[in-house]
């Protein structure tokens, strides 16, 4: 059987991810055994949580962040994908059909967007804040 590989959506400033070779090293041998849970605090941009999840025999992911921008973009990709999907192909399509330093603008106007969406707690933008949030990152 193929078990797919899940690599991280996000890069984040302390992120681990140039160490996962060295951490690996140190999972306890029972991972996917008879330690099937994996419990992250701090899950950042979760190069940990994707490596440890891409373990066969791993069963479950617990995972909190004191960032609520963090935390919804989770939720929103655990939650609803689909849509999330659809509003980052949306981003993708207007940010490729821009010359060089349209992008640029393109991506300010993108962060400005995010900053007056980032202190709403309307639910009907979470989605599309979640998605702005990957983009910026």
């Amino acid at each position: 059987m193929y078990e797919a590989r899940v690599l991280p959506f996000l890069t984040w400033p302390e992120e681990k991810a140039g160490k996962i070779g060295e951490l690996r090293s140190r999972f306890p041998m029972e991972l996917g055994v008879l330690v099937n849970r994996y419990v992250d605090p701090f899950v950042g941009g979760g190069s940990v949580l994707f490596e440890v999840m891409s373990t066969p025999g791993m069963q479950e992911g617990v995972i909190s962040d004191i960032n609520p921008e963090l935390v919804n973009t989770y939720k929103q990709v655990q939650l609803h994908v689909d849509d999330l999907l659809s509003h980052l192909q949306s981003l993708e399509n207007q940010f490729l059909e821009r010359s060089w330093q349209e992008k640029i603008e393109f991506y300010k106007t993108c962060r400005l967007r995010y900053l007056y969406l980032k202190d709403s707690s309307r639910e009907d933008i979470l989605v599309r804040k979640a998605a702005i949030f990957i983009l910026l990152n």
